[in-house]
């Protein structure tokens, strides 16, 4: 909205919080959901979470009582900070989370079960903390629901994201000059682990949404000049059907797509009416998000996510692990410093992920003359027909034409 927050303002909101809930008796390791939309109270609370040396557990706001139950449980909460509107859904299930001692409630009003976000950080000095925690400690467990099952949690350290961002900071040349318009959710690795993260490492500034509205983006884009916009497709979708009449959008330096595989017919529109190149990356919740990534300067090829990033090793494996030559499809494994320290209580699933020192996607893909990686579907959702391989994007791609 109107709300302006200044780096030293957010600083010493972020370190009033953790001790606020150091003071209700959260220690270090210790896990702490985040269960609301993106909002100021959002930020804060990660990076106090942070600073207090826990971890943050960001939750999905659709979640409803299967998945709060099993993922609070299955992270040993202790904590969890909640919006008003989203406090109902934890009350519905608050005698199960077994582990969950505090809640705390983002609320003008006084909140039935919980403490006031506002009486967290009352009296607390805004003062910075000494340092909690080293690169190798955990900093946030995400979930990830892959294709069976119960959804894991993905252990991410404080190095894993530092080595994601800092290596995207320099490729896409990030800066405190850009100014970022940020419609996607927070509680989400995409929205987390890059945009937030990548505020605090790059100090740019961040208009912040509540959540993704096409029209109040490209106006919002417009009035705050904004250099960067990071999106899904759906989103690019969204945009193209708007009018663009009485907006200029030059502004925009750095446009991404991630989290689901961009139709080329998409990237095609979006060109012609934007004047514009989508720059198409590839990540998971498992590697801090970023594995490859087309150049914000150089050969951008539709379809493709680009070669690796910098730090990061991809290979192509056959089913026996051997090494697919160059555009043969095959299993995508990667190596690298921002791959996760494992899943979270799972270690049969962590074994089965890890082999001979790779990270096992689960995705489909080849590595093209060039390097550049093209992703071809989940090895899982595979369609097998007349004895014929079908990949899922072969079709999608039919359909989005």
């Amino acid at each position: 909205g109107d709300k302006e927050y200044t780096y030293g303002e957010l600083e010493g909101l972020a370190n009033r919080y953790a001790r606020g809930i150091q003071s209700l008796g959260v220690k270090k390791g210790e896990r702490v959901g985040i269960f609301m939309q993106n909002s100021p109270e959002f930020i804060i609370a990660h990076f106090g979470n942070l600073k207090a040396g826990a971890v943050t557990v960001p939750l999905n706001v659709m979640y409803r009582k299967h998945e709060l139950r099993h993922m609070v449980n299955d992270s040993g909460a202790v904590a969890m900070v909640v919006s008003q509107e989203n406090l109902q859904y934890v009350m519905e299930v608050r005698k199960e989370l077994k582990t969950l001692q505090r809640i705390v409630v983002v609320s003008d009003a006084p909140a039935e079960g919980g403490i006031l976000f506002r009486d967290v950080l009352d009296g607390q000095a805004d003062a910075c903390l000494p340092a909690q925690n080293i690169e190798e400690d955990l900093a946030v467990i995400c979930y990830t629901s892959g294709t069976t099952g119960l959804a894991k949690g993905a252990m991410l350290s404080h190095a894993n994201f530092l080595a994601n961002i800092s290596t995207l900071a320099s490729i896409w040349e990030l800066s405190e000059n850009d100014k970022l318009m940020m419609a996607l959710p927070m509680f989400h690795v995409h929205g987390l682990g890059i945009v937030l993260h990548g505020m605090a490492y790059c100090g740019y500034s961040m208009v912040l949404h509540e959540r993704f509205d096409s029209k109040r983006v490209i106006s919002g884009i417009h009035r705050h000049r904004c250099t960067v916009f990071m999106g899904v497709p759906t989103m690019y979708v969204r945009l193209i059907e708007e009018d663009l009449k009485d907006v200029d959008l030059s502004c925009v330096r750095l446009w991404t797509v991630g989290s689901a595989p961009m139709p080329v017919e998409v990237l095609n529109k979006f060109r012609e009416k934007f004047k514009a190149e989508i720059l198409e990356r590839y990540g998971m919740t498992e590697t801090a998000v970023v594995i490859a990534s087309n150049p914000h300067r150089g050969l951008k090829k539709a379809g493709s996510v680009g070669p690796a990033i910098p730090g990061v090793q991809i290979a192509i494996l056959d089913e026996d692990g051997g090494t697919m030559a160059r555009d043969e499809v095959g299993e995508i494994v990667v190596k690298g410093p921002n791959v996760m320290k494992g899943y979270w209580n799972r270690e049969a699933e962590t074994d089965e992920a890890f082999r001979n020192g790779w990270f096992h996607t689960g995705d489909l893909g080849l590595l093209d003359s060039d390097g550049y990686l093209h992703i071809v579907g989940r090895k899982k959702e595979m369609i097998i027909a007349s004895g014929f391989k079908i990949f899922p994007r072969e079709v999608e791609e039919v359909i989005h034409t």
